[in-house]
């Protein structure tokens, strides 16, 4: 694929994730787990760009949800930012088109970022922090695969070299 209009896609595909996130997040419950839309839009956008544009987008999501309401709004984009840039790395170097992968790294980079928020940012509470970390984390592998599947579907139509046999 073009890489500007992977970039693109990858853009849209996170603000939108953020936007729909802050409008419909409460809806977007599963009794006590919770997903981050935004989060999961970025994990699995990485798998389709590199490791600085899924730094930028990290950064990007990041600033925008600090400004949101986040008290520790440094760890939040240096969380993000991070994690887009690891998944961005993967993708150049390791793999990238799998729907296993994607939900596998959802949840694990979920983790993996709120381990870098607490790092930054302890909490009081670390047994009420890990368990919805938990929660979050597999609100966000839940969510990754539809995710997965519909820029899979969007960023395929604008390239060469899809194999559509599989």
């Amino acid at each position: 694929m073009k890489a500007r209009t992977t970039r693109i896609w990858a853009t849209l595909a996170v603000f939108g994730g953020f936007i729909v996130d802050m409008a419909y997040g409460h809806a977007l419950n599963l009794g006590p787990i919770r997903a981050d839309l935004g989060f999961v839009c970025l994990m699995v956008a990485g798998l389709f760009v590199g490791a600085s544009t899924g730094a930028v987008l990290g950064l990007a999501l990041g600033i925008l949800q600090a400004s949101y309401g986040s008290v520790y709004a440094g760890s939040v984009m240096v969380s993000r930012t991070s994690v887009g840039w690891g998944v961005g790395v993967l993708e150049e170097h390791l793999f990238r088109d799998s729907a296993y992968v994607a939900v596998a790294l959802t949840f694990a980079g979920t983790l993996f970022c709120e381990l870098t928020f607490y790092a930054c940012a302890p909490q009081a509470d670390v047994r009420a922090f890990a368990i919805a970390s938990l929660r979050t984390a597999c609100g966000n592998g839940l969510l990754a695969l539809p995710v997965y599947l519909a820029l899979r579907r969007v960023m395929a139509r604008n390239t060469d070299e899809v194999d559509y046999s599989r």
